[in-house]
């Protein structure tokens, strides 16, 4: 009738979850990042960056920060830059950042305030896998820019 308890610590060892999503209600508000290998669902407000599998954005949810996902869908609002393999923008989404997509589908009545461009998934892969390294590379991309000019100094012989 009940499972061993050694049974219940190799269902989670694997690293696979059970593929059943995380599911945050709408009553929530969490400050902080959320990373998920599987899927999360969020109805409620987030402040701060998420990293998962799959992520869907509900009607009632409020996104501020960076949100990395394989899979997107968003129906409620997204404040900050959002790089997605498949994204999927519902009727009464609301994004205001830039979108980095390999595939995006935008409904009626959707809106997006920012920047949209498409890369190969291999360039997705390749983005920040942690939302430290989230933080970081913001910061590193912020005020502090390289230059970027190869012109000589003038002389002034």
């Amino acid at each position: 009738m009940f499972s061993k308890p050694e049974d219940r610590d190799a269902a989670f060892s694997n690293g696979k979850g059970s593929g059943v999503p995380s599911i945050i209600s709408a009553d929530l508000k969490i400050t902080g990042d959320l990373i998920s290998d599987g899927d999360i669902q969020l109805n409620g407000i987030l402040i701060g960056d998420v990293k998962s599998d799959s992520l869907t954005i509900g009607e009632t949810a409020r996104v501020e920060g960076k949100v990395l996902a394989k899979e997107l869908r968003v129906s409620g609002e997204v404040v900050g830059e959002v790089t997605a393999g498949n994204v999927a923008l519902n009727k009464g989404a609301r994004v205001n950042g830039d979108i980095i997509h390999e595939s995006l589908a935008i409904e009626p009545g959707a809106d997006v305030e920012g920047h949209i461009r498409r890369q190969e998934a291999p360039r997705l892969k390749a983005v920040a896998t942690t939302p430290q390294d989230v933080s970081s590379e913001s910061k590193a991309n912020g005020s502090a820019k390289p230059s970027t000019s190869t012109k000589p100094e003038p002389s002034h012989a």
